[in-house]
């Protein structure tokens, strides 16, 4: 029975050390569908909201959507203002004293912000997020 137990706790744990991830990539997919049907109701007039096989491809295609939306969003736009950032002098972090190039100092940065023990766990979140790099 306590193994029963110890198999469900491992697995909500699981889940909601992943749940993040799963609305950063998921969430922005749904506003942005939701926001086409209120657009455009004439696109969703062929959709049955009762079937599943309907509710299945809105879902497949929100996942797309919210990948893609996250994608543009994270490697695009975030890169483009952090650069920006960089260029114009602010006191990122990522600002090496010695060497102009952006891509060395927010590699050495995110590397140390990593593997530093003294960094809090919460901390170390946020940079792996902010590097798309995996902790685990």
């Amino acid at each position: 029975m306590s193994e029963v137990r110890d198999r469900t706790g491992g697995l909500i744990a699981d889940i909601t050390q992943n749940l993040g991830g799963v609305f950063r990539h998921m969430l922005p997919g749904v506003l942005v569908i939701a926001g086409v049907r209120v657009a455009h109701p004439s696109w969703f007039q062929g959709v049955n909201f009762a079937s599943w096989q309907h509710l299945a491809a809105l879902a497949v295609l929100t996942i797309a959507v919210g990948n893609t939306w996250f994608a543009f969003n994270r490697y695009g736009l975030h890169q483009v203002v952090d650069y920006f950032l960089y260029l114009i002098g602010s006191r990122a972090p990522a600002r090496g004293d010695t060497a102009w190039s952006f891509l060395d100092d927010l590699g050495v940065y995110t590397y140390r912000s990593l593997h530093t023990p003294e960094t809090a766990a919460r901390a170390r979140q946020h940079v792996a997020f902010r590097a798309s790099t995996n902790t685990s």
